[in-house]
């Protein structure tokens, strides 16, 4: 979030899920930590200590995705949050709450847990057992990265959106609208009749050459961006290679 005090982004609700979990003696002991990326993150958040990771760049967020144990997800309302999808790529499970197109990436019992908006018990039990139960982190993360291989890949995603245009492109036209009042007052003359329905039959073709040029040149957009982003993406995981080695 662009600021800890954005309501839509669910700060309250993450401060009452930690809070549930603050008295447990591997908070105070310091075995279990909340890290938050980010400008100006708030000292404490629900009872625990926060350690403030600033402001990250791409590749060191990557890092800190790699050595957390679970990501706590609480936004109020929301498409399909990148934040949700570098997370289960990098292997990292997710508690959520079940907003907007949350459960398009997280599969309850899957790759993380995800749980109704209102149900702020419920997402305190599943971080308890997930920070208590590394293996069960570690099968939730691994999935995850499956998911997200097979579901979210820049690859896949511009396979999807060729398919889509080139099905828009060569789907049927529409029946021509009926033909209005004009064609109708000529009922009695057929010649002019069929010269208005040729007419907006001419229309509509020009109106349909020029909409299929258009999704012509998105397409050719669409597979230069996924170049660039696959080159993005090579880029940065030989930066995150370099990190680690």
């Amino acid at each position: 979030a662009h600021t800890f005090g954005e309501q839509r982004k669910g700060m309250a609700q993450a401060s009452e899920i930690l809070r549930q979990i603050a008295g447990d003696s591997r908070v105070a002991n310091g075995e279990w930590r909340l890290v938050c990326a980010g400008a100006k993150p708030p000292t404490e958040l629900g009872g625990w200590p926060v350690t403030a990771a600033g402001s990250l760049a791409p590749s060191e967020m990557a890092a800190l995705y790699a050595a957390a144990d679970v990501l706590l997800f609480t936004s109020q309302e929301d498409n399909l949050p990148n934040i949700l999808l570098e997370a289960t790529a990098a292997g990292l499970p997710v508690v959520a709450l079940d907003a907007g197109g949350v459960s398009d990436i997280v599969r309850d019992g899957v790759n993380g847990a995800l749980v109704a908006l209102s149900d702020l018990p419920g997402a305190a039990h599943a971080v308890r057992e997930l920070l208590g139960n590394a293996e069960l982190a570690l099968r939730y993360g691994m999935a995850g990265r499956r998911l997200a291989e097979a579901e979210f890949a820049p690859g896949r995603q511009a396979s999807a959106y060729l398919a889509l245009y080139e099905e828009l492109i060569d789907a049927p036209r529409r029946e021509i609208a009926r033909v209005g009042n004009r064609a109708e007052a000529a009922e009695g003359a057929p010649e002019l009749a069929l010269a208005w329905r040729l007419e907006r039959a001419r229309a509509e073709a020009d109106s349909l050459r020029e909409h299929v040029a258009k999704l012509r040149a998105a397409l050719e957009t669409t597979r230069e961006q996924a170049e660039d982003l696959r080159k993005h993406l090579d880029q940065k995981q030989k930066d995150l290679d370099s990190t680690w080695a």
